[in-house]
Order: structure tokens, then C-alpha cells, then sequence
């Protein structure tokens, strides 16, 4: 298969890469499922600055273009999509 890259300015789709098609298959079986999510928490002591915190998560968003990939079914396979950008919702 021939990948090439993907940029978010374009607004086109790609392949979605093995693995992604994989858990993309698994989520077309059972919709929702979250075997392959992992969820943490922390507890923090003191005061939060969540305006800081909201703006650093911003930043790991917009750094990384995964975070801002959805995928779409094309003809039946996976093809994903990169934003231009996308909120953090806090």
C-alpha cells in the first residue's frame, strides 16, 4: 500500500495505516466499546490554574496531528481526516 503524507491544511482523507483500520474494524463490530481506551485520574492538591491547564492541553492538540484525526468509511474501509484544529473541551 502506498502512504503519503497527510496534511490538516488539505482537507482530504488518507488510508487509514493497519493497525488504525484494526480498531477502526473492531468499533464497526461493537460501536462504543472501550476495551482499548485507558483511563487515568490524578488528584491534585492546591489551587488549579485551569485556565493554564486548558491552554497546555491546547498545545499538546495542536501539536499532534492524532489528536485531531477522525476517521470516516469510505466505499466500506476506514479513511482518516486531520483537522486544522480542534478546541480542547474542558
Amino acid at each position: 500500500m502506498n502512504y503519503t503524507a497527510l496534511s490538516a491544511q488539505d482537507g482530504k482523507t488518507a488510508p487509514a495505516s493497519s493497525g488504525q483500520a484494526r480498531l477502526w474494524f473492531l468499533d464497526q463490530l461493537e460501536p462504543g466499546r472501550s476495551d482499548y481506551n485507558v483511563g487515568i485520574g490524578w488528584r491534585i492538591a492546591g489551587d488549579l490554574d485551569a485556565a493554564s491547564l486548558r491552554g497546555a492541553l491546547q498545545h499538546v492538540v495542536d501539536r499532534h496531528e492524532i489528536l485531531r484525526t477522525t476517521f470516516d468509511s469510505v466505499d466500506g474501509r476506514p479513511r482518516q481526516r486531520i483537522a486544522p484544529h480542534r478546541d480542547v473541551a474542558f
